[in-house]
């Protein structure tokens, strides 16, 4: 295999907090973690470890491990488009909105949130079956799903919020959820771009009463159901 100078030289002052355009593209392009890497993005679940934005408030340069051109990047818990992938720890994330470097998740996954995967045993599972090492950028590498109508997935967390983690795509259909007995939610899991993504937020629930709650998901059609666990806010 090829050597790949990534070296850079010259003086440059770099502050405490580099954002976007402070380092070179394409010596963060050979950084962090690579297919061919000791450490693969395959073989690693997406984290982020830090966030700054640039001077103009318009983009944010992110690192962490696990990234790939697949991985879903979300602002103030939205999907965003236009991020560019310089390698498996390297992203920089447009900013838009008045919005902020600290906004940018993973998932979906608001900072304050606290994952719970879908193997915590906390969830208690009907008609679920464990699967992991898919390699799509699964929470943990690993995920539960059903293939039957009516199989359903239960979580008891105290909190305020409450997230559900999954996938979309094109096998996928909708997933009904519940909270505390209360009228039941359908979400539609099949993507319009027709692309899988893997650790998407499917639903979210904010503003719920402090304390004690209970949330149930539903498979209710499609070929499968994919849960990749859930997010508590306390």
């Amino acid at each position: 295999m090829a050597a790949t100078d990534s070296n850079a030289s010259g003086n440059t002052a770099i502050p405490d907090a580099p954002g976007p355009g402070v380092m070179p593209n394409n010596l963060l392009s050979t950084a962090g973690s690579t297919a061919a890497g000791s450490w693969p993005a395959a073989g690693r679940s997406p984290q982020i470890y830090y966030r700054a934005q640039n001077s103009a408030g318009t983009q944010a340069l992110v690192a962490g491990e696990g990234f790939s051109n697949g991985t879903p990047v979300y602002v103030k818990g939205s999907v965003v488009s236009g991020v560019t992938y310089l390698s498996g720890g390297f992203l920089i994330v447009p900013l838009s909105d008045g919005a902020q470097a600290s906004d940018v998740s993973l998932g979906g996954s608001q900072p304050g949130v606290t994952r719970v995967n879908d193997t915590d045993g906390s969830i208690s599972y009907s008609g679920f079956s464990y699967l992991a090492n898919r390699g799509y950028g699964d929470y943990a590498d690993d995920i539960h799903y059903a293939t039957a109508d009516g199989s359903t997935a239960t979580l008891s967390f105290t909190g305020t919020g409450v997230q559900v983690f999954g996938e979309q795509f094109t096998d996928q259909g909708s997933i009904g959820v519940s909270i505390d007995g209360g009228p039941q939610q359908t979400i539609d899991t099949v993507p319009a771009d027709g692309q899988r993504h893997a650790n998407v937020a499917l639903f979210t629930a904010t503003g719920l009463s402090s304390g004690a709650h209970t949330i149930v998901v539903t498979k209710l059609s499609g070929d499968y159901a994919t849960l990749d666990g859930f997010g508590t806010v306390n």
